[in-house]
């Protein structure tokens, strides 16, 4: 399931707002993670193997990447790269200020309201996912191929200033 939390509080004249987004379940096809085993740089691809004696490409000791590279064996196996895709993100907050009337017909005699605020979007994230961000959407806006993740960006941390003045 995939659900959104919104919030907005207000004290005087301020207010804050946050919205979170919450997916529980939903796998992702990481295929990030195959390629980063392919060129034996994941970052845990010189841990332990959990079956030392699984063992196609004969190398010695195996490697935990190396391990799951020879049993995904080019595609034929692929749901060692398949992994959970659950998340809470912190999507947004804001917080806002509503200037005093008395500064506003002072410094905008004709505004009648000015408002500033600070947004913050993709603030925080928290998940179990191996790669950067399990929610990810490689081919495009289309939903039957979601969640493939090759190599995407992640997504932008971005914070905003605004004043907003109403005449």
């Amino acid at each position: 399931f995939e659900m959104s939390f919104g919030n907005e509080m207000r004290y005087k004249n301020f207010n804050l707002s946050a919205l979170f987004d919450w997916r529980k379940g939903g796998d992702v096809s990481n295929m990030t993670q195959t390629l980063f085993d392919e060129g034996h740089n994941s970052k845990d691809y010189d841990e332990a193997s959990p079956n030392p004696a699984y063992n196609p490409s004969g190398a010695t000791n195996p490697s935990l990447g190396q391990y799951r590279y020879d049993r995904w064996n080019q595609g034929r196996q692929a749901n060692v790269y398949i992994q959970d895709g659950s998340y809470v993100k912190l999507r947004e907050v804001t917080l806002g200020y509503q200037v005093p009337s008395a500064f506003t017909a002072r410094w905008f005699p004709r505004a009648s309201d000015v408002n500033l605020n600070l947004s913050a979007r993709n603030l925080k994230m928290w998940s179990d996912y191996w790669g950067v961000d399990p929610e990810v959407n490689n081919f495009g806006n289309a939903n039957v191929a979601r969640q493939v993740d090759l190599a995407p960006f992640p997504a932008t941390k971005s914070v905003f200033l605004g004043v907003s003045v109403v005449f």
